[in-house]
């Protein structure tokens, strides 16, 4: 049986994408909406994401979780829930022993030779790579963290297999 492959791009808008042999799921990250009055709030839902992963567990596995990074020109609440979504990964990985390594976004980017309009290029790498798999949501715009996570899954492979630099 082959080494089941998942790749997690934790922010709230992140996902979760698994590849065991020629075969590619890829999950939204799981989130409740809160109603705040006027506004609404989304708040992961850690119990979904780790029933994600659960099944996973007790068969031969792999993960490549996303190392969380703030980013200058966002807001501290944007940057707070990336971090707590990292956080959550971990305490999840860790709780199920789940055998996973922590990798920077560079790190994957460089090996699909990804850089400036990081966003675009991951895109084209995707199509190329995985044409079958939807990264379009239902309103044309392009899932980023589906893309990043199924790039990470690749990576992951390629990192049990020894193949990546």
């Amino acid at each position: 049986m082959d080494t089941i492959m998942i790749g997690i791009d934790n922010g709230l808008k992140g996902a979760v994408a698994v590849i065991q042999g020629t075969e590619v799921v890829v999950f939204d990250m799981p989130v409740i909406i809160e109603d705040k009055g006027k506004k609404t709030h989304n708040r992961f839902d850690d119990r979904a994401m780790a029933n994600i992963v659960s099944k996973y567990k007790d068969l031969d596995h792999f993960v490549v979780l996303e190392a969380a990074q703030a980013f200058p020109k966002q807001g501290g609440v944007s940057n707070f829930s990336t971090g707590l979504g990292f956080g959550i990964w971990r305490g999840i990985l860790a709780a199920l022993g789940m055998k996973y390594q922590i990798i920077h976004p560079k790190t994957w980017q460089k090996v699909y030779s990804i850089a400036g309009d990081t966003k675009g290029i991951a895109l084209q790498v995707v199509k190329r790579m995985y044409p079958k798999v939807e990264v379009v949501g239902p309103k044309g715009g392009v899932k980023d963290g589906r893309v990043d996570a199924l790039l990470m899954a690749d990576f992951a492979k390629r990192i049990y297999q020894g193949g990546a630099s």
